[in-house]
């Protein structure tokens, strides 16, 4: 799983793809992030947030470190570095 997941979630991400959340995550996902006080819910959100991540962030590697399955909850920890790029930021649709 988790070989696959990097390859499709991970990889995309690294070519600026988030088209590929669509195989990678099921399309009433929550995803909780550190310092978020509210969850991201729904794929077709994830993808937004996302996005402007990405936008902000355009030559950021992304690495997955680690993937803990459990149940139906998978923490994540993943690592990134990069320079960021002055764009006017916009609360996430959702």
């Amino acid at each position: 799983m988790r070989v696959e997941y990097q390859e499709v979630w991970i990889g995309g991400l690294n070519r600026g793809d988030v088209s590929t959340a669509d195989a990678a995550f099921a399309p009433n996902c929550v995803i909780h992030l550190t310092g978020v006080a509210e969850p991201i819910v729904g794929v077709a959100a994830w993808k937004a947030a996302v996005q402007g991540f990405l936008t902000a962030f355009p030559d950021l590697p992304i690495t997955m470190e680690d993937q803990i399955v459990s149940g139906d909850r998978v923490p994540m920890p993943v690592a990134w570095a990069g320079e960021r790029i002055w764009v006017p930021l916009r609360p996430f649709a959702g």
